[in-house]
This record gives structure tokens, sequence and C-alpha cells, in this order.
């Protein structure tokens, strides 16, 4: 089944209460407008985005994927001082004349690590330094006499297998999120657009007696209002077209 709506899943819940808290606070023109909107109607909404809201928070656990990422940033930034502090162990036994590297110093993928931070790439960063920590194994003993200590190699081993244990957990969550949203989809679909209509006819009550209040049934406005009411959203996952 394809999915019907490109805001994530978090978004849609959103949506649906500031809808809501709109529709509400608007009853009595939506009513006039069109019988269905009764208390009937009102109530049966408020249950659907109960149930919406307890499926997200329960199975998706909103904000978590944020979290981590957020931490994994963080823990990626952290290995710049190391990259940096190591590769010049590699710079000294590269500049020796009858250098015994297995590789030259631009082999090392140090710019490539760098390069992976700063583009927040982690699966890269992780594979990156990965590869880092495995050409410094292959020549401690060429660079253990220059002062790249045992110490120095387990600390920064330690540090490359806690990152790359954050991102399997991240990515098994992002898979988890994903799993939920298509074993859901009938009922987010609905959702998704059964509150559309509602903002639609928002739109139509308001376009010409009170323009102004049709940002409240606007998809677009509503979703730049969630970036400063919702902190724990899904913007590092790409919603699904």
């Amino acid at each position: 089944m394809k999915r019907l709506f490109s805001i994530t899943v978090s978004e849609l819940v959103s949506v649906c209460k500031m809808i809501k808290d709109s529709l509400v606070r608007d009853i009595a023109d939506f009513l006039a407008y069109k019988p269905k909107y009764n208390s009937a109607f009102v109530a049966a909404l408020l249950l659907r985005i109960a149930d919406l809201t307890d499926l997200v928070e329960n199975k998706i656990k909103i904000g978590e994927v944020k979290k981590l990422t957020e931490k994994l940033y963080e823990a990626a930034e952290k290995f710049r001082p190391v990259l940096t502090s190591i590769e010049g162990y590699v710079d000294d036994a590269d500049a020796e004349e009858d250098s015994e590297l297995t590789v030259a110093l631009a082999d090392f993928r140090f710019k490539q690590a760098r390069e992976a931070i700063g583009e927040k790439d982690i699966d890269l960063a992780v594979i990156e330094l990965q590869t880092v920590w495995k050409l410094m194994d292959d020549n401690f003993d060429v660079l253990e006499p220059l002062g790249y200590t045992d110490v120095i190699h387990a600390d920064f081993g330690a540090k490359v297998t806690a990152i790359d244990k954050q991102n399997t957990d991240r990515n098994i969550m992002v898979e988890a999120k994903e799993a939920m949203v298509q074993a859901n989809l009938v009922f987010l679909n609905a959702m998704y657009k059964d509150i559309m209509r509602i903002a639609a006819d928002g739109k139509r009550v308001y376009k010409y007696t009170d323009p102004q209040k049709t940002r409240d049934y606007t998809l677009s406005v509503l979703r730049k209002r969630i970036t400063h009411v919702v902190v724990d959203s899904e913007d590092d996952v790409p919603p699904v077209s």
C-alpha cells in the first residue's frame, strides 16, 4: 500500500492535534457550513487522535531517533582531535626516508573520516573510522616507537566500537519505525485524509470571511509552527513519499 502523506508520522500527530484545536474553536462556523460537524463528529475525532497519539508514542517513541542521532553527531565530532593527534604519528612515519608503513599517509583515510563527520553521514563516518583504526593496527609496530602507545590505540578502538554500536542501535530504531508505519498504513492514511478534509473545509469557510484563519488549516503553515512547538520530531529521518 502506498503512503499518502509525505510528512513524518510525528508531524502527522501534531498536525491532527492543531487542526482539531482549530475545529473545536471554530465549531459553530463549521456546523453552520455542514451538519456533519456535530458533537458526535468531534467526539469520534478526539478518540481517533488519541489512538494515533498512543500508537506513535508507544510504538515509535517520538524523539528517540532524533536524540540518538544528536548524540551520534556529538560523538563523531569528538573524533576530530583524536584524528589530528594520531595523524601526527603517521606523518612522522611517512616522512622517514625508508618508511615501513603499509600505505602512504594520504591513504590512511583521515581526510575521508573528517569529511564524513562534517557531512553528518554517520554510517560513512563509522566505516572510515574503522578503516583508520585497522590501518593504525596494521602499522602499530612502525608507529609505536614514534609515540603511538597501546593505551592510545586501545582508547581509539574503544571509541570506534562505541560509536559503531550507537549507530547500529539508531538504525535498528529507524527500521522499527518504518515497519510500524507500514503495519499501520491503513489507519495512518485514513487519519491523514480525514484531517485534510477538515482542513479543506476550514479554508473554504474562512477564505473570504476571515482569510487569516485559513492559516490554521494550511499544512505548510502548520509544519512551520511544529518546528517551534514540537521539540521531539523525526527530521533526521527522510519521509517516505
